[in-house]
């Protein structure tokens, strides 16, 4: 059934997506011509990338939608209608908005990769993708590239939660009066709420340290300091020194790892309670 409901979320992504996508691909691929043929590169180049950025945001925009139209306006009245559960109800706009995100972050590399590759020409070679793959290869090696894709998808976790649980905050029975202005104000609250949340961590002298070694051993470890980020020999390629790292603060993790685990609780519950038949 879980299957079914995420090809059920895919098909309202296609009816929301193709044509704003058709037209950044349009775009694109006019503007990265200029950039291939030299001529107004500069401009091509700008308004390749901000397509791609477009692009990204008509994909966050279609998942924070769907999610909401699909538990909380008329169209919900199919999804809670279906013979499933709650928590695969939930379950498949989870997944199936991880799986259109990977996608989006994807294409946008891609033509990331692409502009690189005619904009640079024979120089490719020594500034593009290979230059970045030799890096993350010699220095971070498949425990650095594991981490890598570990906190891409921890990043999509922390904004499923989020959009999931601002905008069930806002539909509660208190802001709901407010219409998208309940969820709104239920956002600004959270974000205030994590600030605040930043604002003591960086006071608290406890930083998970992540090095850029190729030793799982190395690469984390739990030190009594202040979460300050330190890039300062980042960009000396060869070598790169093994102290280079960055803090991460335990408290604002922490907390995110339980709001995560809260915001899904929470969700699961208030959905239990909707009932649009």
């Amino acid at each position: 059934m879980l299957a079914k409901l995420i090809a059920l979320d895919f098909r309202f992504y296609r009816k929301m997506l193709w044509k704003p996508l058709a037209i950044c691909l349009f775009i694109f691929l006019f503007s990265s011509m200029a950039v291939a043929n030299r001529t107004a590169s500069e401009l091509g180049m700008f308004v390749s990338t901000l397509t791609l950025l477009v692009m990204l945001g008509f994909v966050v925009w279609a998942i924070v939608a769907h999610y909401y139209r699909h538990f909380y306006t008329h169209q919900g009245y199919l999804t809670h209608t279906l013979p499933a559960t709650t928590a695969k109800k939930l379950w498949s706009k989870f997944f199936s908005g991880m799986i259109l995100y990977l996608l989006a972050l994807a294409t946008f590399f891609l033509g990331m990769y692409f502009l690189l590759r005619v904009s640079l020409g024979p120089a490719y070679k020594y500034f593009g993708l290979p230059g970045m793959l030799e890096f993350l290869i010699k220095y971070l090696k498949t425990p650095g590239i594991l981490l890598a894709v570990g906190l891409v998808l921890l990043s999509y976790v922390a904004f499923f939660a989020t959009y999931a649980l601002t905008i069930g905050l806002g539909m509660n029975k208190y802001l709901q009066r407010f219409g998208g202005g309940g969820i709104a104000i239920a956002f600004v609250g959270l974000y205030l709420f994590k600030q605040l949340i930043g604002l003591i961590s960086s006071q608290v002298p406890l930083s998970l340290r992540i090095f850029l070694n190729s030793r799982w051993y190395k690469m984390i470890e739990l030190v009594p300091v202040k979460p300050i980020s330190t890039f300062d020999n980042l960009l000396k390629w060869d070598p790169v020194p093994a102290a280079t790292h960055i803090d991460i603060g335990v408290v604002p993790l922490a907390v995110d790892f339980l709001l995560i685990i809260a915001s899904i609780l929470l969700i699961h519950r208030s959905l239990k309670k909707i009932n649009l038949r």
